[in-house]
């Protein structure tokens, strides 16, 4: 279920207006002037000149570190919060290198960096700066001081945002006390505590979520007036809480007071309108008023696209803003204009694929530009990344800091310059009457919670030249339970050998999802599949009762050019990384073992670049079989195995442009999925010399990818454990690999869903890439064609003994392609 945002933005931002320049004093009284009078904009240009004027007279003084932090403080003001974590980020490098050690002033930038990185829902690092900022001021204030007012309310966001209630409330009435005895009762931080205690009881069904909203909606008046953000914020999530009680009329009254307050201030940008205009259409959905829902969903779009853009590319913040368009198409679909909702359905997916896309066709000098970026980019991040360690040079690793940040400044330049030049899509909305080039049909769904706890969903399907049509889907079946409960209950069952229990949660789920559109699925050969919603990370094979080709497309519309004289059959060019060494010692022996997700606390230490936790991870014995197959299959194959599967080497790769040239590229080694923070998921390379300079840090991480891999490839195969995973986010799936790779040029992406046996992994893509040669057929078979014919293999497969050990759905079915389109 959706619940109600919990509102560190403006809480955050007022934080940061309090304590920056009345902390750190500026040497231009107006801009903290009219910082104070909420001029958020006039003081940023004000502070922005005097950080400049300083880094060229003092570069290392305090005086442009307090600029810095102010300059932050005021870009997060305005809703800049890329322009502030860039400003923060170098006053911290400053502050560093004037100070021997973190003192109040590093404690103060942590935590605004800390207030940045949760608007950014970067949960991992925010945690970080606010345990480092807490070190700082408990060697200085006893518990409860009002000096850690700001620390308290923080974490308590924090954990509230990660899931974390356990001491959540706790922290935030110790921060409610703090701020009481600072301010007193009418202020607007106490309003914000207040308010964010109410959501937070909202979430957790507590008794006093009523009275605090009130509490809130009072402080904001009486400090304020009737017409003010706050008070528009308070009465939003009265709303959404009169839904949660099924008190619809209320909500709605609630609500229209919201959007009369955005109205009169002109807010017509603003994330909150949106969130309220989002709210007030799923009330009235809820009392069965689609015709008076839609245009508020549709303004709601118009906001949302606003500030979509304004956000970047950046995966965190360009999806932080909730999106509409399920709500839109729900409109839509009960007012039967079914190819509206085709078209709101199809402005929610894949957009991040679509932008990296569009990114790959910029001009030659701005292209050019990028890549000398990029590059400066990687130097900058593995030169901080060597410094990281309690040893490292403080100096140093300041100015690798400094340097980092200068860097991602003229980054987003670029991206601005860059977006200017792009062609602008229409607002967010796609012509309607769109239709797929592809014979094979599209296959969907969506599911929207219009009533609290409540799951309507929609089943559809697109086919060439033929009206979409759409089939509302009978939610009694499954019992009371969400659709999205139902889909992880069946991957459990399969992933831990439960047969018969998944055999009864996969005719369920087929009873619900694929029977309403049987007659489209038995006539096709072969079927694309959207998989976002409840769908994302499910193998629809499972779910169907012949044998398609399933391709899964994260983007609806936007088709793929053809690769036009790519060679086939044994022709192709490959490329093949397997079986690194994951142990610094080349001589060291790694026990093979079936692929096997690492222990949380091997996972977390690993992608933090522990060397210790990455050598417990095991050796890999099958992948050295693929790779060999894959040799006899393709005579002109480039193999990395064991130390020559490294991070120097792709590297090398990558930034000789020399990766378009390959038509396969086969990864199999080990990969950690970082759930929250997709950017950083990795795939584990060789451990060996990693003290080279050009031998980082042995990880291939999301990030890297995004930034220097340009490629042409038919395929990209990660054969590696629950690769196909991520971030879950609902119009995009699981963010990590899959998008990357797809944005980085591959024309189809084979990943897996979970931990895949070893023995089994090896026969299964053996199998599939002879399929691919030509071995097994005298024709030439697509990837799905191949990828499904060695499914049914491996799954049929016998020993001479007669046994089918590989008939379980968990030694196959979790492999998957992806194509970006036709």
């Amino acid at each position: 279920m959706t619940m109600v945002r919990p509102l560190h933005g403006i809480f955050f931002c007022v934080l940061l207006a309090l304590s920056g320049p009345g902390v750190l004093p500026a040497q231009t009284p107006s801009a903290d002037d009219l910082f104070r009078d909420g001029q958020f904009t006039q003081a940023r240009a004000l502070y922005q000149a005097q950080a400049l004027r300083l880094a060229a007279e003092a570069p290392w003084s305090r005086a442009h570190a307090e600029a810095l932090f102010n300059l932050g403080a005021a870009s997060a003001a305005t809703g800049d919060l890329a322009e502030s974590m860039l400003a923060l980020r170098q006053s911290l490098a400053v502050f560093e290198k004037i100070s021997p050690a973190d003192n109040l002033d590093t404690a103060l930038v942590l935590e605004g960096l800390a207030s940045v990185l949760l608007q950014q829902d970067n949960l991992t690092r925010a945690q970080e700066c606010l345990d480092r900022a807490l070190k700082v001021r408990e060697q200085i204030y006893p518990e409860h001081h009002p000096q850690l007012a700001r620390l308290y309310a923080l974490m308590a966001s924090t954990a509230q945002l990660s899931g974390d209630y356990a001491g959540t409330e706790d922290l935030y009435y110790k921060a409610l006390m703090a701020y009481r005895k600072i301010h007193g009762n009418v202020h607007p931080i106490v309003g914000e505590v207040i308010q964010n205690i109410a959501t937070f009881n909202t979430a957790t069904g507590g008794f006093e979520a009523e009275i605090m909203y009130q509490q809130a909606s009072d402080v904001a008046e009486a400090l304020y007036g009737p017409w003010h953000p706050l008070r528009a914020v308070s009465q939003t999530n009265f709303g959404w809480l009169r839904w949660t009680q099924g008190r619809y009329d209320e909500a709605e009254q609630h609500l229209r007071r919201a959007l009369e307050i955005h109205d009169h201030l002109s807010a017509g940008s603003h994330p909150d309108l949106a969130v309220c205009l989002i709210q007030l259409g799923r009330v009235l959905l809820a009392q069965d008023r689609p015709a008076e829902a839609a245009p508020m969903l549709e303004r709601a779009a118009q906001v949302y696209e606003s500030a979509w853009w304004r956000a970047g590319a950046g995966a965190e913040r360009s999806l932080a803003v909730l999106s509409p368009y399920p709500l839109l198409a729900a409109s839509y679909l009960e007012m039967g204009e079914i190819e509206s909702a085709l078209t709101a359905y199809r402005a929610h997916h894949g957009r991040l694929v679509s932008l990296s896309r569009r990114l790959q066709d910029l001009p030659g000098p701005l292209a050019s530009r990028r890549d000398s970026l990029v590059s400066l980019l990687g130097v900058c991040e593995e030169n901080l990344a060597r410094l990281t360690t309690e040893d490292s040079d403080r100096a140093a690793r300041a100015r690798a800091r400094a340097d980092l940040a200068a860097a991602e400044t003229s980054w987003r330049a670029f991206e601005k310059q860059a977006t200017q030049q792009m062609v602008p899509e229409a607002d967010g909305v796609f012509p309607e009457g769109y239709r797929s080039s592809s014979v094979e049909p599209f296959f969907g769904w969506l599911t929207v919670e219009i009533q609290p706890g409540q799951q309507r969903g929609w089943g559809f399907v697109l086919q060439q030249d033929q009206p979409v049509e759409w089939a509302l889907l009978d939610a009694t079946i499954l019992a009371g339970t969400s659709p999205v409960a139902a889909v992880a209950q069946v991957l459990a069952d399969i992933q831990q050998g439960r047969d018969e229990a998944s055999a009864v949660g996969l005719a369920t789920l087929r009873r619900y999802a694929v029977e309403p559109l049987k007659a489209h699925w038995e006539k096709a050969d072969a079927v694309r599949v959207l998989p976002s919603g409840f769908m994302a990370g499910f193998p629809v094979e499972l779910l169907l009762e012949g044998n398609q080709e399933v391709i899964y497309v994260p983007l609806l519309g936007e088709e793929a050019q053809a690769r036009t004289g790519a060679p086939t059959g044994r022709d192709r060019r490959v490329l093949v990384l397997a079986d690194p060494p994951f142990s610094t010692d080349p001589m060291a022996l790694q026990d093979p073992a079936d692929q096997t997700l690492p222990d949380q606390e091997i996972l977390r230490s690993a992608l933090a670049g522990d060397p210790r936790a990455i050598e417990n991870l095991p050796g890999l014995a099958g992948t050295r079989r693929e790779a060999d197959a894959l040799a006899r299959l393709f005579p002109d194959t480039q193999m990395l195995l064991g130390t020559e599967a490294s991070e120097k080497s792709m590297r090398a790769l990558a930034l000789g442009k020399d990766l378009g040239r390959f038509d396969i590229v086969h990864l199999a080694t080990h990969a950690l999925i970082d759930a929250e923070r997709p950017e950083r998921s990795a795939l584990v390379l060789s451990q060996v010399d990693r003290q080279d300079d050009l031998a980082g840090d042995g990880l291939l991480t999301v990030r890297e990818i995004n930034r220097t891999w340009r490629l042409n490839a038919e395929l990209v195969t990660l054969s590696a454990c629950a690769t196909g995973l991520g971030r879950r986010i609902d119009g995009e799936g699981f963010l990590g690999f899959t998008q990357s790779l797809l944005g980085a040029g591959a024309h189809e992406v084979m990943v897996t869903l979970w931990p895949v046996d070893d023995r089994a992994t090896a026969m299964l893509m053996e199998r599939f890439y002879a399929n691919l040669a030509g071995n097994l057929s005298s024709a030439h078979l697509t990837p799905a064609q191949a990828l499904a014919e060695a499914r049914h293999w491996l799954r049929d497969y016998r020993t001479p003994a007669g046994s089918q050990p590989f008939a379980a759905p968990r030694y196959w079915a979790g492999f998957v392609l992806f194509g970006a389109g036709s």
